[in-house]
């Protein structure tokens, strides 16, 4: 299982059982019995429900690092249904065990509101981010709602780069994975080389037409010739 999150308070790091949860696996249904609330340590779960023509309606997405579930600590039922997005490394923690911390020690129940409210600043700022409507809007929004400390260090990769597209231009923050553009053009020397020697096309690679359809073809052509 992966790493748990830095800021994960010290009385649930032995509570959480690991779940793995394959894609699209069910971690539970709407209308099932209350017994957890659920950490994300790897990959994605939605919050959905299920409208009367069978669409699927989201309602929120957790991903690394998020808690789910957490609203319906002190409902009996769960109001939603939550689906794996793709393979995820998931925490169950006991909602009676959470309950319990939330009464009797003043130091977790203070925690506990500090990270929901962590939580939902990150979901608001996410909703605000969707609403601006240029790139450069979004990313200098990601950057300072998202950015630790004085620097903030981003991944900048394009395919075109990753895969060695263009052959002059290398840039510094990028690595080369392939080298497609010498794959292209060995392709099409041989396609050049084969179309030259008369192997291509060939039998295997063409259409062939009964004689009787071509002359019924060529007499349409001519008559329209002359309409």
């Amino acid at each position: 299982m992966p790493d748990l999150p830095a800021n994960l308070p010290a009385a649930l790091r032995t509570l959480g059982q690991p779940i793995t949860c394959p894609k699209e696996g069910w971690v539970f249904r709407q209308g099932d019995p209350v017994r957890a609330v659920f950490l994300v340590l790897q990959g994605e779960v939605r919050l959905s429900r299920f409208a009367r023509d069978g669409s699927e309606i989201a309602l929120h997405r957790a991903g690394s690092g998020d808690f789910f579930a957490e609203a319906a600590l002190n409902t009996p039922r769960f109001r939603c249904n939550a689906i794996a997005s793709q393979e995820s490394a998931i925490l169950a923690f006991p909602a009676g065990k959470i309950r319990a911390l939330l009464a009797r020690d003043p130091e977790f129940a203070g925690q506990w509101v500090a990270l929901l409210t962590r939580q939902l600043h990150a979901a608001r700022a996410r909703v605000e981010r969707l609403a601006l409507k240029s790139a450069a809007e979004r990313v200098l929004h990601y950057l300072h709602t998202e950015g630790k400390g004085p620097r903030c260090e981003v991944a900048l990769a394009g395919s075109h780069d990753l895969l060695g597209v263009f052959t002059d231009f290398k840039p510094k923050f990028t690595k080369r994975y392939a080298n497609l553009t010498e794959v292209a053009v060995n392709g099409i020397k041989a396609y050049i080389a084969d179309v030259k020697g008369g192997t291509f096309p060939d039998d295997d690679h063409s259409y062939g037409v009964d004689e009787k359809e071509f002359e019924k073809f060529l007499n349409l052509v001519e008559k329209r010739k002359h309409q």
